[in-house]
């Protein structure tokens, strides 16, 4: 008798390990899949502006929209029904996992609507096929959503979670803004769907810029449609899953692998420079981590091998009103800073703070722009962990006057100081500042979420 309930309690206690690893496997395909959706809408690109997270109850949302530069109001009630939030208070209104738990979602989706801003999103995600709940058709929450002014972005009906049977909606809308005048700051694009293009690149040549910084030129037929329309926008690089030779690659608009397919290394990478015409793109390398997956491919790598991608996604959106520039990063930043400047136009002031090891790290970048730029030297310390690059800008002698276009990116702590002190010690506007923190954020392309990509 001792013996059967020694063995009942062990096959219970079994059960209640693989029923903890289900609920776990599911809460992290749930989060990954905001991650994804918040990505696709484009908030890395809101720095300075303002997110209602809805339902996701997830501090991983919170800290990486935070690092992302937003500030954050969580509701984090499990069911939304009697939503309110601020008229037009919002840049972005994200709520996943949380619609198909309302029988009748319409009014809450006018209270997100309303919450929106000329400009902003709403981001939803529900289950499809609920095991408890209601289910809400794609078309009838798009419906909802152009009742009260908003225009339909991304609508997709087939996203698919790891580990979680069944399917979920996502939307993007966005309330459209007034047309854009030379007095006004510079806005995000709209949404759009990730990944635009997929493909194969394979290598044809590799230069080593610097003792840790290698670059490669990669071609592939699926350039020539790469719309990649803003300097240093990102890829994301993906590599066969270890013990495997083949790489997988997602279909267009849409993060999703096949069903059984393991998971495989993905990091986002700077596109330093793109050649749509003889169909190659050149990618720079941060050679910081000896163990990641691309620093380790990006060593060896000569030319005919070869590495799978999807994308773009942008970081940097042209101020064509703007009459001055400032770039700030380390290592990390510097091939969208390169990519940056060398496309600033003829005579245009463009400042630059940049943090390397030393003096061995520093490029050449040939821009027309009036270009001024510091090198700090941090020696053998890790990347943005210190003080100086806040204490370089802080010292720095701005123009005086004109619309400024401020881009900085960097550890996420480091780039929260330094948004401070831009915005309250140096009085710019908030609308001309995109400071952006990266985070290490683990599953599918969440590593380095910004996707700046020098580290791997």
């Amino acid at each position: 008798m001792s013996r059967m309930t020694d063995d009942r309690g062990s096959h219970l206690a079994r059960c209640g390990r693989l029923t903890r690893a289900a609920a776990a496997l599911s809460a992290r395909a749930r989060h990954e899949a905001a991650l994804e959706a918040l990505a696709e809408a484009g908030a890395v690109r809101r720095a300075n502006g303002r997110l209602a997270d809805i339902g996701a109850a997830s501090g991983d949302i919170r800290a990486a929209a935070a690092g992302w530069g937003l500030e954050v109001l969580s509701f984090a009630e499990s069911e939304p029904a009697g939503l309110m939030l601020e008229p037009a208070g919002f840049d972005i209104v994200h709520c996943s996992w949380a619609l198909h738990r309302l029988a009748k979602p319409s009014a809450e989706l006018r209270e997100m609507a309303r919450a929106t801003r000329p400009g902003g999103q709403v981001v939803l995600q529900w289950s499809l096929t609920p095991r408890e709940g209601h289910a809400h058709a794609i078309e009838d929450v798009c419906m909802a959503l152009r009742e009260h002014g908003l225009e339909i972005a991304i609508a997709e009906e087939d996203v698919e979670l790891a580990g979680v049977n069944g399917y979920a909606g996502r939307v993007v809308a966005h309330r459209p803004a007034p047309v854009a005048t030379d007095d006004d700051a510079v806005r995000p694009p709209r949404a759009r769907a990730f990944p635009l293009a997929v493909g194969i690149l394979e290598v044809i040549d590799a230069v080593q810029l610097s003792p840790n910084m290698r670059r490669l030129i990669l071609t592939g037929q699926e350039l020539a449609e790469l719309p990649a329309q803003e300097p240093g926008e990102i890829l994301t690089l993906i590599w066969p899953a270890p013990g495997s030779v083949e790489i997988v690659l997602p279909p267009r608009r849409s993060w999703r692998f096949p069903e059984g397919a393991r998971q495989q290394p993905a990091r986002n990478l700077t596109i330093r420079a793109l050649d749509r015409a003889r169909g190659q793109i050149t990618i720079d390398f941060f050679m910081h981590d000896e163990d990641g997956p691309a620093s380790g491919w990006a060593r060896c790598a000569a030319p005919g091998d070869t590495v799978g991608f999807g994308g773009p996604r942008a970081h940097w959106v042209t101020d064509p009103a703007a009459d001055w520039t400032l770039l700030i990063g380390d290592e990390t930043a510097l091939p969208a800073i390169g990519a940056i400047i060398e496309q600033r136009p003829a005579g245009h002031r463009t400042i630059a703070v940049v943090e390397v090891e030393g003096t061995a790290e520093e490029q050449a970048i040939i821009s027309p722009c009036d270009l001024e730029i510091h090198w700090l030297h941090r020696g053998e310390r890790a990347p943005s962990r210190g003080s100086e690059l806040v204490g370089a800008v802080s010292a720095l002698e701005l123009p005086r006057g004109g619309r400024a276009q401020v881009w900085a990116a960097g550890e996420s702590l480091l780039m929260r100081r330094l948004r401070e002190h831009l915005r309250d010690d140096r009085g710019l506007p908030r609308e001309c500042l995109s400071v952006l923190g990266y985070l290490e954020v683990r599953g599918l392309t969440y590593v380095m979420q910004l996707g700046l990509a020098s580290r791997t």
